[in-house]
């Protein structure tokens, strides 16, 4: 960029305030506009300015267009770089020459430029770390999105089984229903059919008992009188036998005799 240029770009910034000067957040940029365009503009706020322009003094226009050029070098070269830094305060010193031709209002720029210079890298360690912490916030966020989304998959995948296996439990609940109510009336029947099994078990036991008390005895006392009455048993028989054919001759000689007398 030549002089001409840059008397052409400073002097579209002429209307820049104190105002804006005296921001907190502090644009050199603009405050170096502001410095190149009062640098020569010949106004009767520096009467102590000279009738000199930039065209007529190369080594001030030299002095800016290697600050500025120097301004466009990347944060993390003039952080890293000390030739760099070097170089700014020696333009810094070689503009200081020129503060007769700078307004009064803009000499605190030129001491805001060099107090930049030399907290450049503390502020840019601090606003580098904040950065990075960012950017690892970033990341972390990104992760943590990742696994929500990996979550909310398996999630889903999950849900699914668990759709499947509420219609599997609810079929075999209601199996096991259909069964326990099955089971239910089997018990019932078990049940009735063992106190049925008791019962007949008293009716045998009393049974037992009664055949044992009763039963056995008088058995006992029966065959004994068998025994004792079984030779008057056939002799009665006998006898009987005797009785009936003795009858029964009777009745044949009554018939001979009915015989007879007809």
């Amino acid at each position: 960029m030549n002089p001409n240029q840059i008397i052409e770009m400073v002097s579209k910034e002429k209307d820049l305030t104190n105002t804006q000067l005296e921001q907190d957040s502090w644009d050199p940029i603009s405050e170096l506009e502001s410095l190149l365009c009062d640098s020569y503009d010949l106004s009767p706020m520096c009467p102590d300015s000279t009738t000199v322009s930039v065209l007529e003094d190369p080594n001030m226009a030299t002095i800016l267009e290697n600050l500025e050029t120097l301004l466009e070098t990347p944060l993390e070269i003039l952080y890293s770089d000390n030739e760099v830094k070097q170089k700014f305060h020696q333009i810094l010193e070689q503009l200081g020459q020129f503060e007769n031709q700078i307004p009064v209002r803009l000499h605190h720029v030129i001491s805001k430029l060099r107090t930049f210079i030399e907290g450049v890298d503390v502020r840019f360690v601090s606003a580098q770390k904040t950065i990075q912490d960012y950017d690892q916030l970033l990341q972390s966020r990104s992760l943590i999105s990742k696994k929500l989304e990996s979550a909310k998959a398996r999630e889903k995948q999950n849900n699914c089984e668990i759709s499947r296996g509420k219609i599997q439990f609810e079929k075999i609940n209601s199996e096991i229903f259909e069964l326990e109510q099955r089971l239910s009336g089997l018990v019932e029947i078990r049940d009735k059919m063992k106190r049925d099994l008791e019962q007949y078990e008293m009716i045998n036991n009393k049974i037992k008992t009664e055949v044992a008390q009763d039963w056995v005895p008088q058995c006992r006392i029966v065959l004994t009188n068998l025994k004792r009455y079984e030779t008057s048993y056939k002799v009665a028989l006998t006898n009987k036998k005797k009785l009936e054919d003795l009858i029964s001759q009777f009745m044949h000689i009554i018939t001979f005799i009915k015989y007879i007398h007809v």
